[in-house]
């Protein structure tokens, strides 16, 4: 920590040493002004060992002293590094900056994650580090208790002042605030000037500036649950001295707990509802006095109207005339609604079920047009990755080729170069030869008879060269030969061996079908073990663990299919495999629930689970339309099977119908019928078919597809209808016979075949030993030739004169020439080899480019078919959405009916029941009576006609009453009268209900939330009175609250341990108590209030204010023992006192398992 004090002087104010033993200037460190130790000698020694020595060797001494007994080596070593350094939570300050401030001018503090102690005298400036945490923070200044302007902080002569506050942002879960964005570390920036204007900035760990508001520095206190303003987190200065002294009462005490618990917040919103809801009581009274007005005109109005409805004979007749059309108006409604409810009960219906199984059989062909398109997509996408894969081959060839031809004509160039260099030396030799010859006079017969005699030896080593060359060659051939007689050996023994293979699986295959077989019974239930391995392997296991579970499936499954199925005519058992072998060891399964409880059947069977389907039990048997059926003719997959299931057979052909399309596959004899039935679309719908040797011909798009779909070791597995068990016995050891003699067969093949290749084999290893020994010997005789020249040479110049050198040139020539022939010999092979290798790789090359040619075409036939079947998709799914649209018009129209029944059927019944209250349905009859007796003919309700007589009576009885209520009033003006004020009479009534509903909701509620206030304030009182007593208790102590909410009064009274082990007697009034006692109390009273408040940091000045030496000691030993019970909670103490005792109190709380040597930490101000 670093600060300012006056113009151009920097002062070190270095905190305390954090390693444990050190604490301030009086416990060890450098003392902040005449920077000297002070520790002790002891001290310093037991410091400085404990630096040197590594960490295994202070854990030993921790263990000899029993410190971590019960701790292993490992443990030990994590404990010690965590306790060692503290565990830094989001919220906790770790620095604070100030500029211009107060009293500095430069300033930064540095604090601990657990306990700071701030120390210095009056004046030193340790308080402004508390009001720049609350400026920086966002508390007001009037909050502040130092002036009602920020302004006033700015430190004299200066213009501006920054305060900087570095919040942690490290912890657990959700505690860190977008650590993404910050980092470990979120730092707040505060400016304010003399003009009274401030400015936030809120940085990242890096410095860098994230946000400027003050809503974003509000997002992150209430984030980090910061309560500065909360006395009980933030005790400042002039909070400690008004309770530490004599000032505080009990009306302020009771503030006190109710800001610091945050009730006070709730009290004044609920008070405020409160005020609302009696606004709203006003108004709802003023309302109801509208509403009874309303009512007592209403009453006048009817009994007026009553009155005037009271007319003779006339009026009579017309109530008559009125029942009549009345119930007329009524007829017709009912004769409505039985047109309506007769469209909704009969005519919608069955267009429904029309369209239902319209929309069935579009579903079904877009599914299998869907199908369709899938198996184009992967038969594409299979047929790229070939394409890809030739690509990659032709590429790499492409490379090979293009190295080969430039060795090749690298070759060729210095073969070239060769022959240039031998023609040279040839025309050198004749030259130096013609020289020679001119120059001839007699030759030494010495130098001639030493040429004589090397070039015969020369000529013979060449001849033994050239026959040993010539034996190589002969040998290399015969290698070759032999090399692709043994590749061909291989090859026959792969084919042979796979061929066992193949025949020892058919044998197997054939003693599993005996077993099963033989077997007591083969139905198709659960029990037959023996027939369910014939279908996969270890599903005997699976059936018992799935019988021993039956309880637990809501449906028991039904596999594997082939046990439930069989064979009309075995004729069709190749061909069958092939269409549906794939299904045959399926199961079904009814929904999720009984899938993840047949997984764990597999599990406990110890195997993989099999191939499933999951399809409803309960779904009914497809109805297969007839336009999806081949013609009559033509047997399908589905008819030459039957289902022997007991119970499901249904579920089992809805599975078959749905994965395998057994209703539109067809079985042919033969490939021709196939063909005539797919290819020429006899069999339309029909695109698929399997010949009874297995051959399938399938049309996809256009796209004629004809191969064998017989797989290796296929063997039928369906039992025949009404087939002797022992017929099928003796078919399958017949098989199994003539397998056995095959493989025998096959054995004795590979059993020769691998006779040969041994021969083979031991033949090349001894042409390559030959082929070894002749390089060798050539190699020989051609050092022995240079050797015999480089000899020549050597003697000729022994020999002397000028043209015996001549001749010794010519020699050397000679020799030369021969080296260089030996070279070109040996390019001219290189390079005859290299065109080999050439050859064959463009062979290689335009096979794989005829193969991608033909895939390619293959490709663009399947793409192009694929383009069509999209387009049969597109159109499949717009005939399905149009059936849908159509069913969703009659939905529209079904709702609307339902629509208007609902809407015509209150009418109807309103006005029936208007009717029957005017006039009753038994008093129709004698209403139609007397208007018919006036009108002297019979009248039908659903006549036009009639009814227009009555209306005709009804408007002369309606002019003769006119002229008799000029008397007694108009009888329509009265009853309009009495329908207006009624209808007003309502209005009222309906504004007075919704006003009057929300009214007792909020009333009701806001009960229930004074209710919840009072008991959150019982519960918060009982919880703070229990940790002030729990407090007071640690030192021999006892306490005690007592709340007077009415007037808002809290009293403490106390019973202090007298010091003889005698408690002392209870004392209400705290200014009766010492200036020690007092403190100590109230300091209690505040830890006590802090507890229900979730702060990450919490911070005191001048906390031991008024105390003597005894109770400062204990108030400390109080504070320490709260620190370290509450390790989460960082801590903040600011005091003019002497911290001498803390180290005392330190060894006592050393034991504590949340301790560490940096948990306390000492920071004294400078002077």
């Amino acid at each position: 920590m670093t600060g300012r004090l006056g113009k151009g002087k920097r002062v070190m104010a270095t905190p305390s040493q954090e390693e444990e033993g050190g604490e301030g200037s009086q416990l060890g460190g450098r003392d902040p002004v005449e920077g000297k130790r002070t520790r002790s000698g002891k001290e310093a020694t037991t410091s400085k060992r404990m630096k040197r020595e590594p960490v295994g060797q202070q854990r030993s001494d921790l263990l000899r002293l029993g410190e971590l007994e019960s701790e292993t080596e490992e443990e030990a070593a994590r404990a010690t590094t965590a306790r060692a350094s503290g565990v830094w939570r989001a919220g906790f300050i770790k620095r604070v900056h100030i500029e211009n401030f107060m009293r500095h001018q430069n300033f930064t503090v540095d604090f601990g994650p657990n306990v700071t102690f701030i120390s210095g005298k009056n004046g030193s400036g340790k308080s402004a580090t508390l009001y720049a945490l609350q400026c920086c923070l966002g508390v007001r200044a009037n909050k502040m208790g130092r002036g009602s302007s920020f302004k006033s902080f700015i430190r004299r002569g200066c213009n501006s002042a920054l305060v900087v506050v570095t919040l942690s942002n490290e912890g657990e879960g959700k505690e860190a605030y977008k650590p993404e964005v910050y980092g470990s570390s979120i730092i707040i920036e505060r400016r304010i000037d003399v003009k009274g204007a401030s400015s936030f900035a809120i940085r990242d760990e890096n410095g860098r500036k994230v946000a400027a508001t003050a809503w974003d520095l509000r997002r992150v206190l209430d984030h980090m649950n910061l309560l500065v303003n909360n006395p009980s987190v933030v005790t400042t200065q002039d909070t400690a001295r008004t309770f530490l002294s004599n000032e505080t009462n009990d009306s302020s005490r009771y503030k006190l707990f109710m800001d610091a618990t945050l009730l006070s917040q709730v009290k004044s919103n609920l008070t405020g509802t409160s005020l609302t809801v009696d606004k709203m009581k006003d108004l709802l009274l003023a309302k109801e006095s509208e509403v009874n007005k309303k009512m007592a005109e209403l009453k006048v109005a009817k009994k007026r109207f009553d009155h005037a409805r009271q007319i003779a004979q006339h009026v009579e007749l017309e109530s008559y005339c009125e029942n009549v059309l009345v119930w007329r108006e009524v007829t017709a409604l009912s004769d409505n609604l039985e047109a309506i409810t007769k469209k909704l009960d009969v005519s919608a219906p069955r267009v429904m079920e029309q369209l239902k199984s319209r929309l069935e059989t579009a579903m079904a062909d877009l599914g299998d047009l869907e199908s369709n398109r899938k198996r184009r997509i992967l038969e594409v996408q299979n047929f790229t990755a070939q394409g890809e894969e030739l690509q990659n081959s032709v590429k790499q060839s492409k490379l090979a080729l293009k190295k080969l031809t430039k060795q090749e004509a690298a070759q060729e160039k210095s073969l070239e170069k060769l022959k240039g260099d031998l023609a040279n030396m040839q025309q050198e030799k004749e030259e130096m030869e013609q020289v020679v010859k001119e120059n001839e006079t007699v030759d030494v017969s010495g130098t001639q008879s030493i040429k004589d005699g090397h070039k015969r030896q020369i000529d013979d080593a060449k001849m033994r060269e050239k026959e040993v060359h010539d034996e190589l060659e002969r040998l290399q051939l015969s290698m070759r030969e032999e090399k692709d007689a043994r590749g061909d050996l291989n090859r026959r023994l792969r084919d042979k061996q796979q061929a066992e293979s193949v025949l020892r699986g058919k044998i197997e295959d054939c003693d599993r079908d005996l077993q099963a077989l033989s077997s007591p019974s083969r139905n198709r239930g659960a029990n037959a073990a023996a027939t369910a391995d014939m279908f996969g392997q270890g599903y005997s296991n699976l059936l018992k663990q799935i019988r021993s579970s039956a309880s637990k499936f809501r449906h028991p499954p039904i596999g594997p299919l082939g046990m439930y199925l069989e064979l009309r005519d075995k004729s069709w058992n190749v061909a069958m495999e092939c269409a549906i072998g794939g299904m045959l060891g399926m199961f079904i399964l009814h929904d999720e629930h009984d899938f993840q409880e047949f997984k764990n059947c597999a599990k406990r069977a110890k195997m993989r689970p099999p191939s499933t389907v999951i399809s409803s039990f309960d779904r009914g048997l497809i109805n297969v339309p007839r336009n999806r059926r081949p013609p009559q003719g033509y047997e399908t997959v589905g008819s030459a099977l039957n289902c022997t299931h007991p119970s499901y057979s249904h579920v089992i052909w809805n599975t078959l119908i749905d994965n395998s399309r057994i209703e539109s596959t067809i079985l042919v004899k033969n490939d021709e019928e196939g063909k005539r039935a797919i290819f020429n679309k006899e069999a339309m719908p029909s695109t698929r078919a399997y010949t009874k040797e297995g051959y399938l011909c399938e049309l996809k798009g256009q796209t004629q597809i004809m191969r064998n779909a017989v797989q290796k070791r296929m063997r039928p597995r369906l039992s025949v209808a009404g087939l002797d068990r022992s017929e099928q016995k003796n078919e399958i050891q017949a098989a199994k016979g003539i397998a056995e003699v095959e493989l025998e067969s096959v054995v004795s093949e590979i059993r020769q075949l691998k006779a040969k290749l041994s021969d083979r084999s031991a033949r090349c290893a001894n042409l390559e030993q030959q082929i070894e020994d002749r390089h060798e010997k050539k190699i020989q005789l051609e050092e022995e030739i240079r050797q015999r020249y480089d000899r020549l040479k050597d003697e000729l110049d022994e020999a002397g004169d000028g043209a015996e050198d001549m001749e010794a040139q010519i020699t050397a020539a000679e020799v030369e020439i021969a080296n260089i022939e030996q070279k070109i010999s040996k390019v001219a092979d290189m390079i005859q080899q290299i065109r080999t290798e050439v050859e064959t790789c463009k062979a290689q090359m335009e096979a794989k480019q005829n193969e991608m040619d033909k895939i390619a075409k293959q490709n663009d036939a399947i793409v192009s078919n694929a383009q069509l079947l999209d387009n049969d998709v597109k159109k499949a799914a717009e005939q399905v959405e149009k059936i849908k649209d159509k069913q969703n018009h009659v939905r529209q129209q079904i709702s609307k009916l339902k629509s208007d029944l609902a809407e015509h059927q209150p009418i109807y019944d309103s006005k029936k029941e208007a009717a029957e209250q005017v006039c009753p349905m038994g008093d129709l009859e004698e209403a139609l009576k007397a208007v018919e007796g006036v009108l002297d003919c019979a009248l039908d309700l659903r006549k036009q006609e009639d009814m227009a007589q009555v209306e005709k009576l009804l408007r002369k009885l309606r002019l003769n009453i006119k002229e008799m209520e000029k008397e007694c009033g108009n009888l329509e003006e009265l009853e309009l009268k009495f329908y207006q004020c009624e209808k007003e009479f309502d209005q009222h009534q309906k504004v007075y209900v919704r006003i009057r509903e929300p009214y007792e909701l909020i009333k009701e509620s806001l009960e229930d939330r004074w209710g919840t206030f009072e008991s959150m304030r019982r519960h918060l009182q009982k919880i703070t009175s229990n940790h002030f007593n729990s407090n007071m208790g640690k030192r021999g102590h006892s306490g005690q609250m007592k709340f007077n909410h009415k007037d808002e009064k809290l009293s403490i009274s106390v019973r202090m341990n007298q010091g003889t082990g005698k408690a002392g007697s209870k004392v209400k009034d705290m200014k009766s108590l010492s200036g020690g006692e007092r403190s100590l109390s109230t300091l209690n009273f505040i830890l006590a209030l802090g507890t229900e408040c979730e702060s990450p940091f919490r911070a005191a000045d001048e906390f031991d204010v008024f105390m003597d030496a005894v109770n400062r000691k204990v108030s400390l030993r109080t504070l320490l023992t709260f620190a370290v019970d509450n390790p989460h909670q960082q801590m903040i103490l600011l005091t003019p006192q002497d911290l001498s005792q803390v180290e005392e109190i330190r060894e006592e709380i050393k034991g504590h398992q949340d301790y560490h040597q940096k948990f306390i930490k000492l920071i004294r101000m400078p002077k």
